[in-house]
């Protein structure tokens, strides 16, 4: 539907000091988020106007004179900010940056005047430039200029100036002062702050994580290929023989089994799997790669059983623990191998929750309508293996996974419903037996699943022609926007997602619907 927008100029006034620091963008973000929430629902957009992009070259006058024609004069509003630089005079003020602000107010325009006060070391800083910020920031304040506000960082920035844009535009969109005028406006927008909502990778970040991984491995194993063991002849065969236990050898007595030792061999298994991964990475093993020394094992009485106990020297233990450390971490990187890629069959979307009102709301209910069969949920996802399941029993792995993280302008999920601590469930736990290793992987397999279950805070309806995802927000403040619980996973094509939003403080039902960038979907 065709829509009428208004469109104001905002200038970027600034020396170069703090384009560098990365406050530029910064604004360009704040920018680009009010547009997106804000300015979207309210049929406002700001342009950023910095001489950078903005100006050409000309002659006929001085150069600041010929910026304020071509930006400064037409733009609706500035930003300005000064770090440790105030910049070059020009015939009439301080600085370029001074004489923009000075025009800007004499034209009683806004003027949103920030200092940086970042750390710095002043053995790096020109002091006289400096010293000339400060006198500035003593005089905007004792000669009425205005109101400023000081940021340590461009992410506090960001976040400033997104909350200042929205009250300074409000004031000139909002012309009634009737009460039922003050309300909520609530939304959803896309936390990339687009038009068309893109899908992504369900994991972001897999195959550098993967390729770290392997890359680890592969400096272990060329370590032991260049650091081999030889066997020394010690005068006995012990190859696949049994050998008595000399210290307990008596005259006419038969040695029992459980006191006899033999070599240590490598299972084909974790020969094979070694091998494989070494041919992969294009390792060349030694011919001698799995030979341990003279390294034997026998089995030793413990209470209720039998263990094993390696007799051999510290390097040749080492080396076997070495190889079995090694043999496991890779069948960990297939696990992941798998698990990632089981995961990026799906795509996802970043999906936010935003308040554009004059006014809080609260208890808000949002229910979004998909196609049918595209949503997945999280009951049907897949899980870690048995080998790499210990390295997700955390909630800040799942929170990793599919969490979606806050920013300057958009705050974490919450329902504003008390939530119920995830105890593990109980177990008996004798010092003496020794759990299977399915016994483990189960009580992982559920702590993993409670997690997931408490991430997922949705409610899941099927209909005949669509489906549809319902969570809970408690409170949502004005100009502020909050996640989804997670990421919204599916599978297929998505082209389209309608949606609609009850609550406390708005008289009607909000509905609404938004498109998806099917241009990364498979």
């Amino acid at each position: 539907m065709a829509r009428q927008t208004t469109t104001y100029d905002l200038l970027v006034s600034c020396p170069g000091d703090v384009v560098e620091k990365g406050y530029l963008r910064a604004i360009e973000n704040s920018v680009a988020t009010f547009n997106s929430t804000f300015g979207k629902f309210n049929n406002v957009n700001l342009q950023v106007v910095h001489w950078s992009k903005d100006s050409y070259p000309e002659s006929g006058c001085r150069a600041q004179e010929l910026l304020d024609a071509q930006i400064v004069d037409d733009s609706d509003a500035a930003v300005a900010l000064l770090f440790t630089r105030f910049g070059t005079p020009t015939d009439k003020y301080g600085s370029g940056t001074e004489e923009e602000i000075e025009r800007m107010l004499q034209s009683q325009k806004q003027v949103f005047m920030y200092f940086v006060t970042e750390p710095v070391k002043m053995s790096e800083v020109d002091v006289a430039q400096y010293q000339r910020v400060q006198e500035f920031k003593t005089r905007y304040s004792t000669l009425e200029k205005g109101i400023y506000r000081e940021v340590e960082s461009p992410a506090e920035l960001q976040g400033q100036l997104l909350n200042h844009l929205s009250l300074h535009f409000l004031n000139r969109i909002v012309k009634s002062n009737q009460p039922n005028d003050i309300q909520p406006k609530i939304g959803i927008v896309d936390g990339n702050n687009e038009e068309v909502f893109p899908v992504e990778n369900l994991v972001s970040g897999a195959n550098a994580f993967l390729q770290k991984k392997n890359d680890e491995l592969v400096k272990r194993v060329e370590k032991l290929n260049n650091s081999i063991l030889q066997n020394k002849d010690s005068g006995k065969k012990i190859d696949n023989q049994y050998t008595a236990n000399a210290t307990l050898t008596v005259a006419s007595m038969k040695i029992p089994a459980y006191l006899q030792s033999s070599s240590v061999k490598f299972d084909d298994d974790d020969i094979a799997l070694l091998k494989s991964f070494a041919k992969k990475n294009t390792i060349e093993l030694n011919d001698s790669f799995f030979s341990l020394g003279n390294l034997t094992q026998s089995k030793t009485p413990v209470v209720m059983g039998f263990g094993n106990s390696l007799n051999g020297t510290t390097e040749e233990r080492a080396r076997y623990n070495a190889l079995l450390e090694a043999c496991s971490d890779i069948q960990k990187l297939h696990e992941f191998q798998e698990f990632f890629n089981q995961l990026n069959q799906f795509h996802s979307l970043r999906l936010a929750v935003t308040n554009t009102g004059r006014t809080f709301d609260e208890d808000l209910d949002i229910t979004l309508e998909v196609p049918k069969g595209t949503v997945v949920r999280h009951s049907k996802l897949p899980v870690p293996g048995e080998f790499i399941i210990s390295e997700f029993s955390g909630n800040s792995a799942v929170e990793y996974l599919f969490g979606l993280t806050a920013t300057a302008s958009i705050e974490t999920y919450d329902s504003g419903y008390p939530s119920a601590p995830t105890l593990p469930s109980p177990s008996l736990s004798f010092p003496m037996l020794q759990r299977s290793q399915a016994d483990v992987y189960q009580e992982n397999l559920e702590e993993y699943q409670s997690n997931i279950n408490s991430l997922f805070q949705y409610e899941y309806f099927s209909e005949p022609d669509f489906d549809l995802v319902r969570f809970h927000i408690g409170y949502l403040k004005q100009h502020s926007s909050m996640w989804l619980p997670t990421v919204l996973i599916f599978s297929g094509q998505l082209e389209q997602i309608e949606y609609s939003i009850t609550s406390k403080h708005s008289p009607d039902e909000v509905k609404g619907s938004f498109t998806i960038d099917i241009g990364g979907q498979q």
